[in-house]
């Protein structure tokens, strides 16, 4: 069963994934995150995959991100105007999850947890 769009591929939306500039995220991230510059690369590099798997596999399966790819994954979507015109062909499911990962958010700088 698949629950992705049919106009795009796999191989086109792994390219386009590859293709996304994450260098004022990665900036933004040395700022506000405390982890060094590897971490927030290797953290990039595992947001790419988890979109990728979005795109392939929708709602089929249930793949909560680890929290260093919610974070990426947050400042992604609050940083940006990249991400919507980016992720948007890929799922709803995605889309869906804006809401709760802004909630997640303001949960996290509410009670100032750190991860």
């Amino acid at each position: 069963m698949e629950n992705r769009p049919r106009n795009i591929s796999e191989l086109e939306a792994k390219q386009k994934i590859n293709e996304i500039d994450f260098t004022k995220i990665i900036n933004k991230m040395q700022m506000s995150t405390g982890w060094t510059k590897r971490q927030i690369v290797k953290s990039v590099e595992l947001y790419r995959h988890f979109l990728f798997l979005k795109f392939k596999y929708g709602e089929e399966y249930k793949l909560p991100p680890s929290v260093d790819i919610d974070i990426v994954w947050q400042n992604h979507i609050l940083g940006t105007h990249q991400y919507h015109e980016i992720v948007r062909p890929f799922s709803a499911v995605i889309s869906i999850t804006i809401l709760i990962l802004a909630l997640t958010s303001i949960v996290y700088s509410r009670f100032k947890c750190s991860v």
